[in-house]
């Protein structure tokens, strides 16, 4: 026993011997080869340094200058500066435990650069390792497309286990922190950026989030589940932003939904954007905010179950729309958006409206437009039928309701060159509306009033005309319009039944003392003639399509002149029937009497045009125009008109049929100054003027070899 106690004394003295002496060593000059050669032998890479501190002060510290581990004959890991303070329990565990590792500016070797392998992933087994707490300062590299820059990590409770296959910067089970003078991923550049949160397990909560992005100023607090790749955003604010692009707005949604994960989803519970100005290649916005609750990312807007936005802006312009003072407050519900209010100044007026919006119904409790000043652009049309067209092509489209409708001191002006119109000072009242229904656009519910202070339709002036119809279960009626014009008045009764088969309709037709140039202007007839005339007659027919239309039209119309004239001398009458276009106003020169004349087509008013030509007007006789039609089959009895000099007649080449608008044909004989004309269109229609049709004519001039102007 005694011989085993002094054995025992000699081992203990021995150890702490070896202790006392290297520790010794550690404050000579033989410090740093000391624990080089230590750690060599602790580690299966070769590991050199130019420096090792160390101080009794702190027994469990070590500081080394310029670690370098060599991974193989090309790669190394190596850092400026590299602290350990050992945890006691490393002295009872057998492995290593630290309170804390300090890493200053690492430097990853470039195969970690491969953007295949994981984030900070590690390129070499190391042992396990407990650290209280885990740093690196001065960080700049880039890991699988992110980039950093300047920056400072620390993990807390970082227990490391190289058997996992978990990257070591997700094996913690605490505090996280990240400062950075600047973050890249992608095309985003984050500046000045400050993370604070936690990593439990599979999950990182974020605590808080700071950063600038394109003069933006960022900060929010999130949770990410990694099993479940969901993400909730608690808080998420971007303000004083100045975002610009030359990528149109649609184009720049897509480039954005891009960037995320296919797999990722999100609820948003909090988003809001201050003061932000905003300018892509159709659309911008100045000093915007808005605001998102409650949104579930990616599901569709009629799946949202408790969501809520909010939008404001000082101004803004769409294409070249400008706009001030847009608000829209919504509410998202399934199968349903509450538009709670919206409101905008645009046009020299505003347009406010609330109601809802579902996929069977698009229902408004008020729809107000006050003061609009719109020049409608020159493709407006095509415009429009585009944005109705996924409407009347889906299988089951919405209904269109307005319980109160109101437009005041409205002004439309569209000012196409083949058939210009102007509303000035429109006001429209309804109630308990349905404009649309199984995609087809009418009223087949409500009440409806329209005025105006002055309307001109290819400049034919009306003062106030008035328009008063209502509907019932898709009845509709049009008890009155009355269209008043200078000396005359247009009154127009009728009946629309959009909810039969077919959708009949009927109309009576009323009018007196109604502007003859009505007739050029209007329907395109070559009669540029100023007077007064009367009107009677009645139609009816389907009207669910132009085929219905054309296979069902039937009714009478009788128009009769009086106080006739010609719109300018006999002459420049006959070079317009010698040189005419249907449906165009051009000036041009013809051979005639004249052949140096020049006449313009388009016609204005009888005082313009009597004092361009300097002219006495000179009265004619017009007979009766009347129309006829049967299932589509329209009869058109022969006009004549007759002066001193001047003798011509307008008819229809035997019967129009509706079904086959090619066929339709206008016949025009005259004789002037012994001269004989017959001109003939083919294709001729009263919507030529529209464009709907194109016309083709053929003009034949002869001379009946008599001396003087008789007829």
């Amino acid at each position: 026993m005694r011989l085993l106690g002094k054995l025992t004394a000699t081992v203990i003295i021995l150890l702490l011997v070896s202790v006392i002496l290297f520790l010794t060593l550690l404050h000579t000059r033989f410090a740093t080869p000391v624990v080089v050669w230590t750690l060599n032998q602790l580690s299966p890479y070769p590991i050199t340094a130019t420096h090792v501190d160390y101080t009794l002060r702190e027994p469990l510290s070590v500081a080394i200058t310029q670690p370098r581990l060599q991974l193989d004959e090309t790669h190394a890991l190596q850092a400026d500066r590299l602290a350990l303070w050992l945890s006691p329990h490393t002295l009872t565990q057998w492995h290593w435990q630290f309170d804390t590792i300090l890493i200053d500016r690492p430097q990853w070797p470039a195969a970690t650069h491969d953007k295949t392998t994981t984030p900070f992933s590690l390129p070499f087994a190391l042992p396990a390792i407990q650290s209280q707490r885990l740093a690196l300062r001065n960080v700049s590299g880039e890991w699988q497309g992110l980039q950093l820059t300047d920056g400072q990590l620390e993990w807390d409770q970082w227990d490391y286990h190289p058997d996992t296959h978990t990257p070591f910067w997700q094996q913690s089970q605490g505090n996280v922190r990240l400062a950075a003078k600047q973050l890249q991923w992608q095309d985003i550049t984050l500046h000045n950026v400050l993370i604070d949160g936690e990593h439990h397990d599979q999950t990182w909560l974020l605590h808080g989030l700071s950063a600038q992005w394109q003069h933006t100023r960022l900060n929010g607090q999130a949770i990410y589940d990694h099993q479940r790749h969901h993400v909730t955003v608690a808080q998420l604010t971007l303000s004083d932003g100045q975002w610009q692009t030359a990528t149109p707005l649609a184009q720049l949604q897509h480039d954005v939904l891009a960037r995320i994960p296919r797999d990722l989803t999100a609820t948003i519970e909090r988003l809001d954007i201050l003061n932000t100005s905003m300018e892509t290649a159709d659309f911008t916005l100045n000093q915007a905010s808005l605001s998102l609750e409650n949104w579930q990312w990616p599901q569709a807007v009629n799946t949202q179950t408790d969501a809520l936005l909010s939008f404001s802006a000082d101004s803004g312009r769409w294409h070249d729309t400008a706009f001030t003072d847009p608000l829209l407050d919504l509410a998202f519900s399934p199968n349903t958006i509450t538009l709670q209010g919206a409101a905008v100044n645009l046009m020299e007026g505003y347009v406010q409206a609330a109601g809802s919006l579902s996929p069977h119904q698009w229902a408004l409790d008020n729809l107000s437009i006050n003061g609009i000043k719109w020049l409608l652009p020159a493709d407006w049309r095509t415009s429009l039928m585009a944005l109705m067209a996924p409407l009347q092509q889906a299988t089951q489209a919405p209904s269109l309701r307005i319980k109160q409708l109101a437009i005041r001191h409205t002004n439309l002006t569209d000012s196409n060159a083949e058939w210009p119109w102007q509303i000035s000072g429109l006001n429209l009242d309804g109630h308990d509306l349905t404009l649309m229904e199984n995609g087809q656009w009418g009223l087949w519910h409500g009440e409806l009033t329209s005025g105006a202070q002055l309307v001109s339709l290819n400049t034919v002036e009306m003062q106030a005309p008035w328009v008063d119809m209502s509907a019932k279960e898709g009845d509709w009626q049009l008890h009155q319009a009355i269209l008043p014009f200078k000396d005359g008045l247009l009154d127009i009764k009728g009946h629309w039944a959009l909810h039969q088969q077919g959708q009949p309709w009927a109309l009576a037709v009323n009018g007196d003392s109604l502007p003859t140039h009505l007739l050029a202007q209007w329907l395109d007839l070559p009669l540029p003639i100023h007077g007064k005339m009367d009107i009677t007659g009645q139609a009816e027919g389907l009207g669910q399509d132009a085929v219905s239309l054309a296979y069902s039209l039937a009714g009478d119309i009788e128009v009769s002149f009086r106080d006739t004239r010609l719109a300018g001398s006999p002459e420049a009458l006959w070079q317009q029937w010698t040189q005419r276009k249907p449906g165009q106003a051009e000036t041009v020169t013809t051979t005639s009497p004249r052949p140096d004349a020049v006449i313009s087509t388009e016609i204005t008013t009888e005082q313009d045009l009597n004092q361009d030509l300097n002219i006495a007007p000179q009265a004619i006789t017009l007979s009766p125009l009347r129309l006829h039609s049967e299932r589509g089959q329209i009869r058109f009895t022969p006009m004549t008109l007759n002066s001193p000099t001047l003798q011509a007649t307008l008819q229809g080449e035997g019967e129009w049929d509706l079904a086959k608008p090619d066929t339709q044909q206008i016949q025009l004989k005259a004789r002037y100054d012994c001269q004989q004309l017959h001109r003939q269109w083919a294709g001729a229609s009263s919507t030529a003027s529209t464009g709907d049709h194109a016309s083709a004519s053929s003009i034949s001039v002869s001379s009946t070899g008599c001396a003087g102007n008789n007829i």
